[in-house]
């Protein structure tokens, strides 16, 4: 920095710093040159809270776009259905975009992990109706997605394989909910055991949960914001999203079916969890 820059920089730190108080004795004083508003606005004022008037805004306006959504739609994609071609590179181009906005671009681990040991049993085989194999049934698995990334859920092996399905549960649902294993998902339990039935593998990984059970010290401060909430903030700032980390676990998932690292009768990468 030349020496003329660097006097021009210290004499507007000056003139800052010595025009603050100035300002604020101004004000304290009530100078009549400091309006409490500036020329062509009016003050903001409302008869409820504004975090509500902007969160009822928010709500209007998501309501707003997804009814006309469908509108939108074929307005956006007519185009591109005059030939299978078209219409394939345009979707190839979307789920790029996609894959950017939800953060979906760091590569998962490509290396297929062995099960070490037995699993642990959290429903006896024959629950939904099937008999499993040898080490079958319902396991609790952790599984390996980023570097430093795992997912955690339940596996659900039937006795003859002839497909396998990765099911997501509702992020206020427990794997254990959503597969019968405790109270709370009733209405969709049907739904994995018809799959174990049909001969699916059935993998059901853990969401993050909206619940406030983590969110803050119960010997400082306890606060409202959700688990998914606090993740989606965190992630924002770093070009990620919590909705984006849990298709990487899906997709960590469906590779590892389809690798030709794996045995036929099971899912290998899984690490049991104890």
């Amino acid at each position: 920095m030349d020496g003329g820059l660097s006097w021009r920089l210290l004499m507007f730190v000056w003139w800052v710093l010595s025009a603050v108080p100035d300002c604020g004795a101004r004000a304290a004083a009530g100078d009549e040159r400091w309006p409490e508003t500036l020329a062509g606005t009016v003050r903001l004022e409302s008869g409820e809270p504004l975090d509500r008037v902007m969160v009822s805004g928010l709500r209007r306006f998501c309501l707003r776009e997804l009814a006309d959504a469908p509108r939108v739609r074929d307005q956006l994609w007519s185009p591109f259905l005059l030939s299978a071609d078209t219409l394939r590179l345009r979707a190839e181009e979307r789920r790029g975009e996609l894959r950017r906005l939800l953060g979906v671009v760091d590569p998962r681990v490509t290396q297929v992990a062995s099960v070490a040991g037995l699993a642990s049993a959290v429903g006896a085989a024959g629950t939904w109706g099937f008999e499993g194999p040898s080490g079958g049934g319902l396991r609790r698995v952790r599984w390996p997605v980023l570097s430093g990334v795992t997912a955690e859920g339940l596996l659900l092996v039937p006795a003859r394989i002839r497909g396998a399905v990765v099911l997501l549960p509702d992020a206020a649902w427990t794997p254990e909910m959503l597969c019968g294993v405790s109270a709370g998902a009733e209405v969709s339990q049907g739904v994995v055991s018809r799959l174990v039935e049909a001969g699916c593998v059935v993998v059901v990984p853990a969401l993050i949960s909206r619940d406030q059970r983590f969110s803050g010290n119960p010997d400082v401060v306890l606060t409202n914001q959700s688990h998914r909430e606090y993740l989606y903030r965190q992630s924002f700032v770093v070009g990620r999203h919590v909705a984006g980390y849990e298709v990487q676990k899906v997709l960590a998932a469906s590779e590892y079916h389809h690798s030709k690292q794996m045995p036929p009768d099971r899912f290998s990468p899984y690490h049991p969890v104890p």
